[in-house]
């Protein structure tokens, strides 16, 4: 018997380090997210066990962007690429990996605006969809993780259950956030309010946190002189109480000079919003959290902000992140005493 049992040593040790060694050389799927403005709302749900890819260079604005040669690479190499759906050159990147791999564009990429049956808020005035960063909206961004969840499942079963279990876990966060959001809102008398967006994103934070967009002074056109002045009136009279500007609308020079002009004329606060990161950090609920500081911290009333001067501004900054860190607070505490 003993002479059994060493003569099967070698074949059991064998095993045990083929068996190793497969687990070694597992690869992580590879999904390639088309912008960065998305990637708080994948990265939650593939966690560590993805490998995921940012394939617009930083500091490249999306809708300028032309396709290259070493974007095409990178996606050829990813199992599911998740792009936008409004911005052309997602759309013709999709094509092109399936037309390569001899499959159904829906087989290789997460086409957000199309796949989902997401919400898109209509523009004032005009009253067209908005297809601009509509992934902020609470339910979207929802609906998106659950389906970013799905196709990793397809992709990975073997981690199916922790993809959904994050999935929801992330939608609980989303829904706790916004509880205490809308409260801290509400508490301002900020709830309903209507504002300027400098672009079309800024929709969306507004709408996010209980506020409502009645004009947006960039438009496909570019800037008027006419919603210049609408603009103009409407912060005079106290039909509209703010302006918001992101990261899009200040790269824009002209758009963002236009919004500090209105905004000393009219003494009319900048609400300064972000839409994609906040220092780098890609992070759907810090974003947010962001944006609640700077909506709540700062006056509704008109204030001459020539007056005001570096105080006033220094006043503003501190406030922000004094507001972020009173609801992240309050956030946390809710969420771990349910747990």
């Amino acid at each position: 018997m003993r002479i059994k049992v060493i003569a099967m040593l070698p074949l059991a040790l064998s095993i045990a380090f083929l068996s190793s060694s497969n687990a070694i050389a597992y690869d992580k799927p590879i999904v390639a997210v088309s912008i960065s403005g998305i990637l708080p709302l994948v990265r939650p749900i593939a966690g560590e066990s993805v490998d995921i890819v940012v394939l617009l260079p930083s500091g490249v604005e999306a809708h300028r962007y032309t396709l290259k040669p070493d974007i095409v690479e990178k996606a050829m190499k990813a199992d599911l690429i998740v792009h936008t759906g409004h911005i052309p050159w997602e759309v013709e990147l999709a094509k092109i990996v399936a037309r390569e791999r001899g499959v159904e564009v829906s087989e290789i990429s997460l086409d957000l605006l199309h796949d989902l049956g997401l919400k898109l808020l209509r523009t004032p005035s005009v009253n067209e969809p908005n297809v601009h960063a509509f992934w902020l909206l609470p339910e979207n961004c929802k609906r998106i993780a659950y389906g970013v969840a799905i196709r990793l499942s397809k992709i990975d079963p073997l981690n199916r259950e922790l993809y959904l279990e994050r999935a929801e876990e992330f939608t609980d966060d989303v829904d706790l956030f916004f509880e205490e959001a809308l409260r801290e809102v509400k508490e301002k008398g900020l709830t309903g309010k209507r504002v300027v967006a400098g672009f079309y994103a800024e929709q969306y934070v507004a709408e996010s946190l209980g506020l409502k967009t009645g004009l947006i002074l960039m438009r496909e056109g570019g800037l008027s002189p006419k919603t210049l002045e609408i603009a103009r009136r409407g912060l005079l009279n106290g039909t509209f109480i703010a302006i918001l500007r992101s990261e899009i609308a200040e790269s824009f020079p002209q758009l963002s000079s236009q919004i500090e002009a209105l905004s000393y004329e009219t003494g009319a606060p900048i609400y300064d919003v972000r839409v994609f990161s906040v220092g780098g950090v890609y992070d759907y609920i810090s974003l947010m959290s962001y944006n609640l500081g700077s909506i709540t911290s700062l006056k509704t009333e008109n204030v001459n902000v020539a007056e005001e001067g570096f105080l006033f501004y220094l006043a503003v900054l501190l406030a922000i992140f004094a507001g972020a860190e009173l609801i992240i607070i309050a956030f946390l505490h809710k969420r771990l005493s349910e747990r």
